[in-house]
């Protein structure tokens, strides 16, 4: 914490001891706004970078996006979507920049699934007393869970902002291409019956059902990403003698 005077790096002004009129990251890390030149500056009277095509600050604290943004220190304005090198200048023009608010839409997604992985995650025993035929009801809960694995990226593990800005774009190709809307866990039921006459011991087994493929992630001036990815489409019970 500065209890000295801070002045303006611009104009010289000199800065009120208490900030009356401090935005949220100025009261939780301190720091002016001119009201001559509206210059922002921090606790020690250093300019904030601001983003060079709408002028909104840095944030003080942030995740770097990808590999390349933390080697480099560059990142990417939360308002404007501009993609802002470590000295505070565009990287590429500004009207190739997105400028949606929505971190989605800064990053183009085609995902193609080629294949199914089953996972055995349970197994139980029931015995049948010989000439007795019963049934039994079994019920699970699957979690529609995604997994993108950053670690595929040729620039290492790619940052989990991108992955996580970029989840719902791909949950959405996914429930397209299999024609049907995922909730985020459902209950899957099964009643079964088993014939003593037959064996006197069954096994029933859950299976997950997972759609394997890769998303193509476009970053924009980033270039293209390609990962692979899975998704928990359901599971299942499968009965089997012994």
């Amino acid at each position: 914490m500065n209890t000295r005077g801070v002045r303006c790096p611009k104009c010289g002004k000199k800065m009120p001891l208490v900030n009356f009129n401090a935005s949220f990251a100025q009261i939780l890390w301190g720091g002016w706004t001119c009201p001559k030149c509206g210059c922002e500056m921090d606790s020690w009277g250093r300019v904030v970078a601001c983003c060079p095509k709408c002028g909104r600050a840095k944030p003080r604290f942030m995740i770097p996006g990808s590999i390349r943004q933390a080697i480099r220190g560059s990142w990417t304005c939360n308002e404007c979507g501009c993609h802002v090198d470590g000295n505070g200048k565009p990287v590429g023009p500004l009207s190739s920049q997105p400028a949606s608010h929505d971190c989605e839409a800064q990053s183009e997604v085609k995902v193609r699934l080629s294949g199914v992985h089953r996972v055995r995650v349970a197994t139980e025993q029931v015995r049948v007393p010989p000439g007795v035929t019963i049934k039994v009801k079994r019920s699970r809960a699957v979690e529609h869970s995604l997994e993108i694995n950053g670690k595929d990226s040729s620039e290492g593990s790619l940052g989990i902002g991108i992955i996580g800005s970029v989840q719902g774009s791909v949950r959405s190709a996914i429930e397209r291409q299999r024609g049907r809307a995922y909730k985020e866990s459902e209950l899957v039921e099964y009643e079964v019956e088993l014939n003593g006459s037959h064996n006197s011991s069954y096994s029933l087994s859950w299976d997950d059902i997972w759609q394997c493929g890769n998303v193509e992630i476009q970053q924009g001036t980033l270039g293209k990403t390609v990962l692979s990815i899975r998704f928990r489409e359901s599971t299942e019970l499968s009965v089997l003698p012994g």
